[in-house]
Formats: structure tokens, sequence, C-alpha cells
């Protein structure tokens, strides 16, 4: 992996967070999990990412692969693709807005959310996502329904224990 552009820590402690996240995905036989919330992105990914969540159009995805050898995704709107390189994944992919839409539709995000998590292999995979009593996706309720439809064979666990391995 390369490194960040502006790194807040060594690639080794990502890497160490990213090594208990994988023991903790193989506990729970999790394939992946898949992080929207500003916290967790900037955790596994690096930053200063978590600075653009105060518009709701510019959301960030991470999806982390519990194999090792499948390297993690950072997906985010095509505008911020220059703040990603502050991300250790060399896996960086972006969406572009539907200049057609209406501002409800403008995100192509979770089109490319599932297209990542096909690539990936993961399309009949156990996913952990974000989303208990304590924890809230950081997706809306229409994207959330929009990326169970594109993923049908995607079996999504929610819990507290995921993906924060402390």
């Amino acid at each position: 992996m390369s490194g960040p552009q502006f790194g807040e820590f060594p690639i080794s402690e990502y890497e160490d967070r990213a090594r208990r996240a994988r023991e903790l995905m193989n506990q729970h036989n999790l394939d992946a999990i898949l992080l929207t919330q500003q916290s967790n992105i900037r955790y596994f990914a690096g930053g200063p990412l978590s600075d653009l969540y105060q518009d709701a159009n510019n959301t960030f995805f991470v999806l982390f692969p519990a194999a090792k050898d499948t390297e993690p995704t950072l997906i985010c709107q095509y505008a911020l693709q220059g703040i990603a390189r502050n991300t250790w994944f060399e896996d960086r992919r972006v969406w572009k807005f539907n200049p057609n839409a209406s501002i409800i539709e403008l995100n192509q995000n979770i089109p490319l959310v599932a297209e990542v998590i096909r690539d990936k292999g993961l399309a009949e995979a156990r996913i952990g996502i974000e989303m208990d009593a304590g924890l809230r996706p950081g997706i809306t309720l229409q994207e959330w329904d929009a990326l169970k439809e594109a993923l049908p064979g995607v079996y999504t666990v929610a819990g507290q224990t995921y993906p924060c391995p402390g």
C-alpha cells in the first residue's frame, strides 16, 4: 500500500487496525464491513475526510473485506477525489452526479457502492453494517433501500461489535 498524501498516522497503525478488524470479521463470520459513519471511515481509512460530512451529498463509503488479499475501497463523490488521497487505500472510486436528476436523485453513490461490492466478489456475502441502537448508517433510508435492491444476495449483519475493533 502506498502512503496517504497527508497521513494522520503511520501506515503501520492503519495496518494494525485492519488486522484487528479482520480478526473480528472472521470471528463473526463476516465477509466484509461497509462503513458510512465519519468516525469509522476516518479510523480505518485515514483522514482528514470527516470535515466534509456537513454536506449530505458529500458522503464517503468504505468497503472493507475480511480477506487479507482483497483490498479495501474508499468510495466518494467525484469532486472529492483529491481529498480522497488522504487515505492509505490504493483502491479509490468516485461517482458523478446525474445532471438530469432531481436534487433528491443527484447522488449516483449507491450504484457505485453496489458495483464495488460485486467487483470484490461479495455479491452473495455477509456484510457488517453500522446499524443498531447506538449506531446509525450514514445514508438515507432511500439509499439503504436502493442498496438492498441492487444486492439481493447480500446478507447484512447489524451490530455495535462491527466494525469498531477497539
